[in-house]
């Protein structure tokens, strides 16, 4: 059964009695429930006397300071951007939800890195540039920077293991295919490499990986072997490569 509320502090009795189905009146139904009108509603018009959600207020000031509650809270309320936004309400909605007020204001902590890997300066400005533009608060950009640094972290640690196992690799077939003469040989490459290639270029064969190709390294052999081993030493007196201590590997990428 619903209930409804009494007007006993308000003179509805015209109403009840143009509307005799309502309010317990002749021909109404005798088994609803009826409540006494709060005195405070007195004062509300008459389409809002009957209000239950009203009612549960006992007076004036319980329904103002929840009134009052409720406008705070509603202060707090943030709409959510859709392509109608107009980037003043975009910048607003970002800042309310913990957007710094730069982009330098994100804290980002970098992470232990392992050895020969970097972070560079220009890629974390530009993580922070971009996280301030799509309106990431401190929080989700702290985490998301924190990802992607593990997420790099673990391709290098995959990719200096690869380049560890194609060394040995490299090493291997060049061992098998020189046999004892595989220390004599390599000296001689080396040689060549030092003769013939800039350091610019012996860095290049160390970073890129090539200097693990025993293609390259019987060419720089062929190289030393083509023009003989005396005019390479020579270039050694005159202060071009050194030779490599026995047992040592000296061929880029090699050692």
């Amino acid at each position: 059964m619903g209930k409804t509320l009494a007007t006993d502090d308000v003179d509805l009795d015209k109403d009840v009695q143009d509307n005799p189905d309502e309010g317990g009146g002749a021909g109404g139904n005798g088994d609803e429930k009826v409540e006494p009108l709060k005195p405070w509603m007195g004062q509300l018009p008459k389409e809002l006397k009957q209000d239950e959600t009203l009612a549960k207020f006992d007076n004036l000031e319980t329904f103002g300071k929840a009134y009052k509650a409720l406008d705070e809270k509603l202060s707090q309320v943030v709409t959510v951007p859709d392509d109608n936004t107009t980037d003043e309400e975009r910048a607003a909605f970002f800042t309310k939800t913990g957007r710094p007020e730069a982009a330098d204001g994100y804290e980002l902590k970098d992470p232990d890195l392992p050895g020969g890997m970097q972070i560079p300066a220009e890629l974390k400005k530009g993580f922070q540039d971009k996280a301030y533009e799509i309106g990431l608060s401190k929080r989700q950009a702290g985490v998301l920077y924190n990802w992607f640094n593990g997420q790099n972290i673990d391709a290098f640690k995959a990719s200096a293991a690869e380049a560890d196992k194609a060394k040995e690799k490299g090493r291997a077939v060049l061992q098998a295919e020189w046999g004892a003469d595989f220390q004599e040989n390599y000296n001689l490459m080396r040689r060549a490499v030092a003769a013939f290639g800039t350091q610019e270029f012996t860095d290049y064969l160390e970073q890129s990986g090539f200097g693990n190709n025993p293609m390259i390294a019987r060419v720089f052999y062929g190289v030393g072997k083509a023009i003989g081993e005396d005019k390479l030493l020579e270039g050694e007196a005159k202060g071009k490569p050194t030779k490599a201590t026995p047992g040592q590997l000296s061929y880029p990428s090699m050692d």
